[in-house]
């Protein structure tokens, strides 16, 4: 337990009495904890080695979450041979991060005597003060440090070993050596300065023994997976990593103890995390450039922190969107690029690293370096999955604008980026490329499936691509003349554009789909005339279409239309009307007749003879010399229909609202002897009908 800034440590000593045991305690100890420090704090070999009559041990006991330094002295007086007495400190793991230096817990030990282990079973508990200044520095020999920061880090999985004349030699290097560790490993950290065995804890082996020389013969047979610490002096090469290790070991301020402790708490394999940390240390502090570092950094962190959340600090201040590091050349374009190829995606993939996010804000910020960026992750070197979505998250940013400036620069970019976000097949400017690249658009889109060139028919309808039609239409198949007709919907400004001849032969070829359009629209004359323009009004989908649904479509009229559109609208809608037999067929006629007959009757003759021929078979014959009066046809084709007792004649009336138009009806019937005048006049002398003026008139005069 730690009171304020104190830090509260508990003791033990064994030593023999009737046996090796434990005879001192300032805590009540579980029994499989009582038997770990027996064991632990027992000659550490079957027999004393000269020299080694003293060491140091440190160890974890797990149960009670604590870790024990121990010293050690060989017991001489005692009547029994191989006799010891141990001192132990047990340290909380939460306090192993406030300990003071080595030299202040060294001085914590004594070595009991006989008079005093034997007087009192009972020890108090010791209290440390807030942690003071760090040791004066030891004048380890740098090439001994470097072989034993070689031998722990570089082969995490074995026992370091390192063979002396004395146990005193190298204990305060084994001592900084595990003061030099951030907590966590700390604490899991096995070690003795004086191992006269192969020396282990529950069938774990420790990390950093120092043996006698008398055991080198020995002691690898009983570690075949240990490794010698050979003493070479000079090393010829040293990774940069063990030269930092041992400047901090030194007493050097390099800031690696610091790094270590930030980025290793979070470390899941904290001992073979310290190399891996260490190099990313001397690499964010070297002299080479950007790209460099952040390629090797990036390989680094990947491969030893393969785990997303292993390490996720030192990654979110490496990587992430407000990265600590970016003095150091990490760049994010670098970074993202350096990721986006690693064969670790999968440690990369913390969200809070957001490296899409920053992929899509890189391109507002610098434009350049994402320009860059986008062309190096289209080379041809592979994508790894979160390289994938990198690349799409900055295709997403690029927008169609950019895009189309990113094509004159590197031409072919843009289809990549299509090919990566077919979002940006909506923006009609892509179509307005030479009709190849429409092309290797096109089949690019119906790769990713048909619906991503559904949904870009709008783009291309409102680039005036028509040459394009006919590839779309074959892509899609039957649901061609509804991918235009939805295109519409979304852009009604077409409504009032030609189409162009390619996408105009789409619709006319499934006249059902524009018929099914038409219904399921809201009454407007801009879509009536759209839809006309793409039907026949004979056909089998015209037909399709009752009389009472083309007098709703037509409810708005012809007013707005320009002439000749006007025309060619009434014309089709007086062709539909002619061949019903309902009344709805007379409404149908009343609404279309007088703009046909206007334009029939213009001193040019403005009918186009298309709109005459879908009405020219349903209206009676004259006499081969008389068969070129269209308006006499016309005129008498209305007084024919009227003559049915099913249509009402106030629908005459407004078909007839033109003076000439009413006149000459009425003249076609006089001479056919037609029923229609005597109806007229009696409806109307009735009350009936409703009539203007002029048409009273015109009626009145007439003699039937």
């Amino acid at each position: 337990m730690t009171v304020g800034q104190d830090i509260v440590l508990h003791q033990t000593v064994h030593g023999y009495r009737s046996g090796h045991e434990l005879l001192q305690t300032s805590v009540r100890l579980a029994p499989d904890v009582q038997r770990t420090l027996l064991v632990q704090s027992d000659l550490s070999g079957p027999r004393l080695a000269a020299g080694f009559e003293e060491y140091a041990s440190g160890y974890p006991l797990d149960a009670v979450g604590s870790y024990v330094l121990a010293r050690t002295w060989y017991a001489p007086e005692m009547e029994r041979p191989g006799c010891v007495w141990t001192h132990s400190l047990l340290i909380q793991f939460a306090d192993l991060a406030r300990l003071p230096a080595p030299s202040r817990l060294r001085a914590l030990f004594r070595r009991p005597s006989r008079e005093d282990a034997y007087g009192r079973s009972q020890l108090p508990e010791l209290v440390l003060s807030a942690p003071g200044d760090g040791d004066e520095p030891h004048p380890f020999p740098k090439d001994v440090a470097t072989r034993v920061l070689e031998a722990l880090y570089d082969a995490p999985g074995s026992t370091a070993v390192l063979f002396a004349q004395n146990s005193t030699l190298f204990e305060s290097l084994v001592l900084a050596i595990w003061s030099q560790q951030w907590p966590r490993l700390r604490r899991g950290f096995r070690f003795c300065s004086g191992a006269l065995s192969a020396r282990q804890q529950d069938g774990s082996a420790f990390d950093l023994l120092v043996a006698p020389l008398v055991l080198r013969s020995r002691l690898p047979r009983e570690l075949p997976s240990a490794t010698i610490v050979e003493h070479v002096e000079n090393p010829v090469s040293t990774a940069t990593w063990v030269h930092a290790g041992v400047v901090d070991l030194c007493g050097g301020e390099s800031g690696l103890r610091e790094f270590l402790w930030a980025y290793g708490a979070d470390a899941v394999r904290p001992r073979e995390s310290w190399k891996p940390l260490a190099e990313a240390f001397e690499l964010l502090h070297a002299e080479a450039g950007g790209d460099v570092v952040a390629e090797r950094v990036v390989a680094v962190v990947g491969a030893c922190f393969q785990a997303s959340d292993d390490c996720g600090r030192l990654k979110l201040d490496l990587f992430g969107p407000d990265a600590r590091f970016r003095s150091a050349g990490l760049t994010a374009s670098q970074v993202l690029l350096r990721i986006a190829r690693s064969p670790h995606a999968a440690a990369f993939l913390e969200p809070e690293l957001k490296l899409p996010e920053q992929a899509r804000t890189l391109w507002t910020s610098d434009c350049n370096s994402a320009t860059d960026l986008l062309q190096a992750l289209v080379a041809d070197e592979p994508l790894n999955e979160l390289g994938e979505r990198i690349l799409g998250a900055l295709c997403d940013a690029v927008g169609p604008v950019a895009a189309l400036e990113l094509e004159n620069r590197h031409r072919g970019l843009l289809t990549v980026l299509v090919d990566r976000s077919p979002g940006l097949a909506t923006s009609p400017g892509l179509w307005r490329v030479p009709l190849d690249r429409q092309r290797e658009f096109l089949d690019l889109l119906a790769r990713k499936g048909l619906a991503h060139v559904r949904r870009s028919v709008a783009a291309m309808l409102a680039a005036g691509a028509c040459d394009i039609a006919g590839d779309a239409a074959r892509a899609l198949g039957d649901d061609a003349a509804q991918a235009v007709l939805d295109a519409v919907d979304q852009n009604e400004g077409l409504l009032a554009e030609a189409l162009g001849t390619g996408w105009d032969d789409i619709l006319k070829r499934d006249p059902r789909a524009v018929v099914g359009w038409l219904r399921r629209s809201p009454s407007s004359s801009t879509r009536l005339s759209f839809a006309i323009a793409h039907l026949d009004p004979h056909g089998e989908a015209s037909a399709s279409f009752p009389p009472h649904a083309w007098l709703a479509a037509a409810a708005d009229g012809f007013g707005a239309m320009s002439p000749g559109v006007r025309t060619r609208c009434a014309g089709f809608v007086l062709a539909i009307g002619l061949r019903a037999k309902t009344a709805e067929g007379a409404l149908l006629v009343a609404l279309s007749y007088p703009d046909v007959y206007r334009a029939a009757a213009s001193p040019r003759d403005e009918l186009p003879y298309d709109v005459w021929r879908w009405m020219s078979d349903d209206l009676p014959s004259l006499h081969w010399y008389r068969q070129w009066d269209r308006c006499e046809r016309m005129s008498l084709g209305l007084t024919d229909r009227f003559a049915r007792p099913e249509w009402p004649l106030q629908a005459f009336l407004s078909a007839a609202r033109d003076q000439d138009a009413l006149q000459q009806a009425l003249e076609v019937a006089r001479d056919k002897r037609s029923p229609l005048g005597s109806r007229l006049r009696k409806e109307l002398d009735r009350g009936i009908l409703s009539a203007t003026p002029d048409q009273r008139r015109i009626i009145e005069s007439r003699r039937w």
